[in-house]
């Protein structure tokens, strides 16, 4: 399991990026706990930032990013799947 936390500024440029990850043996709660703390971390510093969710379909994924967020978006390789159907 994997997620990040990127810093943009206002021109969009990419300041930081901080990356998570957990190995899947160990379970989805080692992982989640670890990002909770580094989001709550980088939201007690930059409390009035916006806060973009980007995440995959999945249904835990909206649910764990819902309150740390103030939009959330389908990654462009998850939506892409879908244009198949269409």
């Amino acid at each position: 399991m994997v997620g990040t936390l990127s810093l943009y500024n206002a021109q969009g440029e990419r300041l930081h990026t901080t990356y998570v990850a957990a190995p899947p043996e160990y379970g989805r709660h080692l992982f989640l706990d670890r990002m909770s703390r580094e989001v709550e971390h980088v939201l007690s510093l930059y409390p009035d930032a916006h806060r973009q969710g980007l995440a995959d379909g999945a249904p835990e994924n909206w649910d764990f990013l819902g309150p740390y967020v103030d939009s959330q978006v389908l990654d462009f390789y998850h939506a892409s799947g879908y244009l198949e159907r269409v």
